[in-house]
């Protein structure tokens, strides 16, 4: 198990991939965290990638199931 974990982190921190989601779809996180990351000049939603400082919090905060 310890190693499947590892190789699931090491490929989420390699992804370069990037999702896009609304104030609404981030419900739940952190204002500063959201402060942290880039928005999308065109539709103004955040721009979040698959590594662990992006990732994680969404993961533990956000109170949107689909965005999780």
């Amino acid at each position: 198990m310890a190693s499947l974990s590892t190789d699931y982190s090491t490929h989420l921190n390699e992804e370069k991939r990037k999702l896009e989601f609304s104030e609404e779809e981030m419900a739940g996180t952190p204002e500063d965290y959201r402060g942290g990351l880039k928005k999308n000049e065109e539709n103004g939603k955040y721009i979040v990638g698959l590594s662990y400082p992006d990732y994680f919090p969404i993961m533990k905060l956000c109170n949107v199931s689909s965005t999780r």
